[in-house]
C-alpha cells in the first residue's frame, strides 16, 4: 500500500518564537561556536540569520574554520533560514580584517 505525503513550505509556516529575543553575535578573528554565544530554547525550530559588516567562514562538522582557507564563505549581506540543529553545529570566523555581526531571529512553527 502506498501513501501520499504532502510537504508544505516550512519557511512560510515559520513565526517568531515568543519570548526569544533577537541575538547579535560578533564574528571576529577567533572562531566562535554559535551555540556557545546564543543558547536556543527547545521551542526554537529555525533561525533567520543575516550577516552584516563583513564576510565570514563557516564549518558545520566540528572543525575550526580558518579565514581565507577553510570553511564555507558567507558574504556580507547574506541571509538564510537554518534549522536549530545546523545553528548548534555551526562555527564561524571572520574573513578579512573587519569583524562581522551575525543577527539571529529565533523562529518556531
Amino acid at each position: 500500500m502506498s501513501k501520499n505525503v504532502r510537504v508544505g513550505n516550512l519557511a512560510g509556516a515559520m513565526r517568531p518564537n515568543p519570548g526569544a529575543a533577537m541575538g547579535n553575535i560578533t564574528i571576529g578573528a577567533a572562531a566562535v561556536t554559535l551555540s556557545a554565544e546564543l543558547a536556543l530554547p527547545l521551542t526554537t525550530r529555525q533561525v533567520f540569520i543575516s550577516l552584516d559588516g563583513g564576510s565570514a567562514r563557516l564549518t558545520l562538522d566540528g572543525s575550526t574554520p580558518v579565514a581565507s582557507t577553510t570553511g564555507h564563505l558567507l558574504p556580507e549581506g547574506m541571509s538564510d533560514v537554518w534549522s536549530a540543529r545546523v545553528f548548534k553545529d555551526a562555527t564561524m570566523v571572520r574573513e578579512g580584517g573587519s569583524d562581522a555581526v551575525l543577527r539571529v531571529s529565533q523562529m518556531t512553527l
